[in-house]
């Protein structure tokens, strides 16, 4: 199984996104507040999903850990982008 970093990596060479040197990082962090709770048998099990755009395309770069029946989750995971 291939590691996100390296998805990212092999997506961002395939469509040409790295055609000048990264010169800053940025690290996200993602919490949600009041995702809507539409099923009334349970509670939403959510995720964030990162999507980049090169070209017209969009690749899925990372996502977060799903957290079980949560309205308000606060994810773990830190997405690193250039």
């Amino acid at each position: 199984m291939k590691k996100m970093s390296n998805i990212y990596e092999s997506a961002a060479n395939t469509l040409g996104i790295f055609n000048s040197p990264c010169l800053t990082k940025v690290e996200l962090r993602v919490a949600c507040k009041g995702i809507s709770d539409r099923d009334a048998l349970s509670k939403p099990d959510p995720c964030v999903i990162l999507k980049m755009q090169s070209h017209g395309q969009w690749f899925e770069v990372d996502r977060t850990e799903v957290i079980r029946t949560c309205i308000n989750p606060v994810y773990s995971k830190l997405f690193t982008v250039d």
